[in-house]
């Protein structure tokens, strides 16, 4: 385990995609903590009403005009 400090996401990043998601996307990142002084709290905890398509509602199914939606998704290399 270690921390890493990510490269700061720009304007246009957030253009594509907010900041609640891609935090949503990093899966080795657990908890957020607001205050030094607070206990840290579950990300999804702290951030689900930021989301804005909840995980469960994104299906392989084509919509009504025969389009599967796609989604972008942030990630980190491997170490």
């Amino acid at each position: 385990m270690g921390v890493y400090h990510l490269a700061a996401w720009t304007a246009a990043d957030f253009k594509q995609r907010c900041l609640a998601d891609r935090i949503r996307d990093l899966a080795s990142l657990l908890y957020l903590c607001q205050d030094p002084n607070a206990e840290p709290m579950p990300k999804d905890q702290a951030l689900q009403s930021y989301y804005t398509i909840p995980e469960p509602q994104l299906k392989m199914e084509p919509n009504a005009d025969g389009y599967v939606v796609s989604d972008l998704k942030c990630h980190l290399p491997d170490r």
